[in-house]
């Protein structure tokens, strides 16, 4: 397999995964592009977490940041085999 490099890379490997070696809380609004993580946590209002429960934000559901429009908002996440658009406000709950 590819040897990690200093910055969190591995070589061998594509250069748009970026292997996560420390493990961190954040807001799916944080990810950048190609990063990834799973979803521990959905807050908000009932009617939202519902919502974003039909379209597979639950707990333990991978998401992949895919593109962000040019402004920033709404961003595009890969979430099992969908790509769904969110804006920014509603990422920060999940």
């Amino acid at each position: 397999m590819g040897k990690e490099t200093s910055d969190g890379y591995r070589k061998g490997f594509d250069d748009k995964i970026k292997i996560l070696t420390q493990p961190s809380l954040m807001n799916l609004s944080e990810l950048e592009t190609g990063q990834c993580g799973s979803v521990l946590n959905v807050n908000g209002k009932r009617a939202l977490r519902k919502r974003l429960m039909e379209i597979e934000f639950f707990k333990g559901s991978i998401v992949t940041v895919v593109r962000y429009a040019p402004l920033k908002d709404p961003i595009v996440y890969n979430v099992l085999r969908f790509e769904i658009a969110i804006r920014k406000e509603v990422a920060c709950m999940i």
